[in-house]
């Protein structure tokens, strides 16, 4: 925050909001300040007492400063019942106007407003998106977006109740109003592993063109990436509240979301035969495995080993089990099973860092994300299979020349 004479911040938190252009329709702050016709402004939520919606602006890419000491958009202002009221989404529209999409938490709605000039908002409850409707039993959403890809609009949102915590989609259109509706058949779809206890949460992504979507997701969750206080008592082991997970390409193939990970620099190392669960391979935590198996329909189990914890993951007719234990902290642990579009696997990727192990399964679609922690830093994973495989480990943070801008351009053109 910048704060200068006369212009001081009024916020106590930020949390998920949005960026977009001024275009001119703010002239200038509560003080007199000009703000510039090409200004950034930025919605975010505020939590206090209650949860706000706060409005500041940058010129020239200037840190951003308040518009007003006040909220421009709350649930007091609109006699909307409930605490929860945040992660604001802000969309521009042709004709100059503005729809801001708010997550409305134990509600299951999202709430929508629209406004001429980003200070004075209109409520629109008939608008509302009740995702109570399509999921009966009780949740927590949030996280709202909005997003088309290749002719199909998409809602993106977060949500969990009990030990699901979850990433997921519906399916929808825009009215004749500009605003998101769901489809008649509309349903949620998990978008990374499974929904129990799922590490992948409060996505964020952008539209590079018209047939593709850039994603970044939080590697994590509240289970066990608690609010105020008690984030202390991890301090020993994450040194924060999470990570980002790999960035994904999303596309929309017949109304199936595919998601595709971009990776970082890398560089094949090694390649291997593993013949037998007998062998243990050490795997540092700045890699990438590629398991091409012989057998597709043969059941496989790939275990991976630290001091504190082990991870098993089991591919078989019933589609992929991920069983995960860990001494550190007993939250962690999770045993659960996810049906996959074929169980047909000869290949599986594994990427694995200091805290997580990412997995995906291209012939399936699908993408799994693990977090697991450990009071060493960087301590590496004894790797064991039980099916036969050759692995072609990559290190990160090197480069072939196949992981250029350039190329990348080049695989989401094909």
């Amino acid at each position: 925050n910048q704060v200068v004479p006369g212009n001081k911040t009024f916020w106590t938190y930020v949390a998920t909001g949005a960026i977009v252009p001024n275009n001119g329709r703010i002239k200038q702050d509560q003080w007199g300040n000009k703000i510039d016709d090409n200004a950034k402004l930025a919605y975010f939520t505020d939590i206090e007492d209650k949860q706000y919606i706060d409005l500041v602006y940058s010129n020239n890419d200037e840190q951003f400063k308040p518009v007003t000491d006040k909220p421009v958009l709350s649930a007091d202002m609109f006699n909307i019942g409930g605490f929860d009221f945040r992660d604001v989404q802000v969309l521009p529209q042709s004709d100059g106007s503005l729809i801001a999409y708010v997550a409305g938490g134990w509600s299951k709605k999202i709430f929508v407003f629209t406004s001429t000039n980003g200070i004075k908002w209109d409520y629109h409850p008939d608008e509302n998106i009740d995702l109570g409707k399509i999921q009966s039993l009780p949740f927590e959403v949030e996280t709202p977006l909005i997003r088309t890809i290749n002719g199909q609009t998409f809602m993106f949102f977060s949500w969990h109740s009990d030990n699901i915590r979850a990433s997921a989609y519906v399916k929808g259109s825009i009215n004749s109003n500009g605003v998101f509706q769901l489809a008649p058949d509309a349903k949620f779809v998990n978008t990374d592993g499974a929904d129990f206890k799922s590490d992948v949460y409060a996505g964020n992504s952008i539209n590079l063109d018209d047939n593709n979507l850039i994603n970044i997701n939080w590697s994590g969750n509240w289970l066990y990436s608690p609010l105020a206080t008690a984030i202390t008592d991890y301090d020993n082991i994450t040194k924060h509240s999470g990570t980002i997970t790999l960035p994904r390409l999303i596309q929309n193939v017949n109304g199936t979301l595919k998601y595709i990970p971009i990776e970082p620099d890398n560089k094949l190392v090694s390649s291997y035969r593993i013949n037998s669960s007998a062998q243990s391979v050490l795997v540092n935590t700045n890699n990438k495995l590629d398991f091409t198996f012989d057998s597709g329909q043969a059941d496989k189990t790939i275990t991976f080993k630290r001091n504190e914890s082990t991870i098993t993951i089991t591919l078989n007719k019933n589609g992929i089990e991920v069983n995960r234990q860990n001494s550190l902290y007993a939250p962690l642990a999770k045993d659960v099973v996810t049906a996959l579009s074929t169980t047909n696997i000869t290949k599986l990727e594994v990427y694995v860092d200091n805290t997580t192990i990412e997995l995906y399964l291209p012939e399936a679609n699908k993408s799994y994300n693990i977090v697991n922690f450990s009071s060493i830093q960087n301590e590496p994973y004894f790797m064991s299979s039980t099916a036969a495989a050759t692995v072609d480990n990559y290190q990160f943070g090197q480069s072939d020349g196949s992981t250029t801008n350039d190329g990348l351009t080049t695989n989401i053109t094909k």
